[in-house]
């Protein structure tokens, strides 16, 4: 006899999201306590063999390039040497839980674990409290004597590590003399005699991607002692039976490099793509536009910001200033928009020209407009 769990609209098929299988894809409870486990053990494989999403991936592959080009962030790639229990504790109808991402259903170590986690084996080898406090913030209790750390550490990402491409993997833990533990120890010692009850859990494998965030040198620290304490201390359940410690391979470390390297590449082309595009329909519109001056100054202060610019920008900003100019001195002479138009103008040159040039363009400039005055 079992009772049903999933409502029946839910499909039964293949599912992308090993976390929503997880939640809501037990299909029937059984009453029978033997019967109920081997179904939560099938249950379990079913998560286990779902695969990483698509959706997934991109976003990873989108903060990969965002912590690879930012040079405040430090990153590090760590493979779990085994498994990992992160969030066993929270409550789960299944009995066993993993702390997870929402959206994407895959397992997440949050940045505040990692914090306290950093901040024990640092005040453990030496760091002083007055320290710590300025790298992982205060631990007053008073809201007015409260402040921030200097580190920021965000949530790790899962990683595919070597031959491990699947996030979950159904683990067993069997609990001996269970009589003795429900009883809290009452009883005067646990025997042997009992049968031993095995457990069906949902563990992690594979690696993560951690980031922190900081003064380079103070990140670099923070990731230093990070790393260190994951390796050495492990994070999550069940530490002292081995489960949550870390590796650092180095090989595997170096392809996740390369990976984020490409990725800061991919991103950082699609956005000057996107920028010459945005400059190029300015153009367009301000040839098209009765008002050049204001045209131009609304291509400023979108473009103002960009530290760098590509050969093709610099060509289409300048551009701009020569249709704007062709557009002002083509109508009556207007001295206060002239000089206006100038100090626009400069600013531009600013961005996409070095000093020698933008007075030779600015010369030219003056004059072409004095004439029309």
């Amino acid at each position: 006899m079992s009772i049903p769990m999933r409502r029946p609209e839910l499909p039964a098929g293949v599912w992308q999201n090993a976390g929503l299988l997880f939640d809501k894809g037990f299909s029937e409870w059984p009453v029978d306590a033997r019967a109920r486990g081997e179904a939560i053990g099938k249950h379990l494989n079913s998560v286990a063999n779902v695969g990483v999403p698509g959706i997934y991936k991109a976003a990873h592959r989108r903060w990969l390039a965002m912590t690879h080009a930012d040079p405040n962030v430090e990153n590090w790639f760590g493979g779990i040497d085994g498994r990992l229990f992160i969030g066993l504790g929270d409550a789960h109808v299944l009995e066993t839980q993993v702390m997870r991402q929402g959206i994407h259903g895959m397992p997440m170590i949050p940045g505040s674990a990692l914090k306290g986690l950093a901040r024990a084996y640092a005040e453990q080898y030496g760091v002083t409290r007055e320290e710590a406090d300025i790298l992982f913030g205060s631990q007053a209790t008073s809201e007015d004597a409260m402040e921030a750390g200097y580190l920021i550490f965000h949530d790790a990402w899962w990683i595919s590590w070597k031959d491990r491409k699947r996030p979950y993997v159904r683990d067993i833990v069997t609990v001996h003399a269970v009589e003795y533990y429900r009883r809290a120890g009452d009883s005067d010692i646990p025997i042997d005699m009992e049968s031993p009850n095995p457990n069906h859990q949902l563990a992690v494998q594979g690696g993560f991607h951690f980031a922190i965030e900081g003064a380079p040198a103070w990140a670099g620290f923070g990731m230093t002692i990070l790393r260190q304490a994951l390796c050495d201390n492990g994070i999550g359940a069940k530490v002292a039976a081995g489960y949550g410690y870390f590796i650092d391979d180095e090989h595997e470390s170096h392809q996740w490099q390369r990976k984020a390297a490409q990725a800061a590449e991919a991103l950082a082309l699609r956005s000057r793509q996107a920028r010459e595009r945005a400059i190029e329909a300015d153009i367009e519109a301000l040839s098209n536009s009765e008002d050049p001056l204001v045209r131009l100054r609304g291509l400023l202060t979108r473009h103002k910001g960009v530290a760098r610019l590509s050969q093709a920008e610099k060509d289409t900003l300048n551009a701009a200033v020569n249709a704007a100019a062709s557009a002002l001195t083509e109508g009556e002479g207007e001295p206060e928009r002239t000089a206006e138009f100038l100090l626009q103008a400069e600013e531009a040159y600013k961005l996409s020209l070095n000093s020698a040039k933008r007075r030779k363009k600015l010369a030219a400039l003056r004059k072409r407009l004095r004439g029309a005055t």
